[in-house]
């Protein structure tokens, strides 16, 4: 999910990683795979980005 996520975003795995650990993405780990539910990343999109979801 984390390297999807950030060939979506156009930024590296490691920053998608960081925003993570520093709690501005919500996410959760089960069997070593970051698992980011669907309404956690609409949330993070609507903070964190110039994309107009609708």
């Amino acid at each position: 999910m984390v390297r999807e996520l950030a060939e979506f975003l156009v930024v590296s795995p490691n920053t998608i990683r960081k925003e993570i650990y520093q709690g501005k993405l919500r996410a959760s780990k089960r069997s070593g795979t970051w698992i980011i539910e669907r309404r956690d990343l609409l949330q993070y999109l609507e903070n964190h980005s110039n994309l107009n979801m609708e």
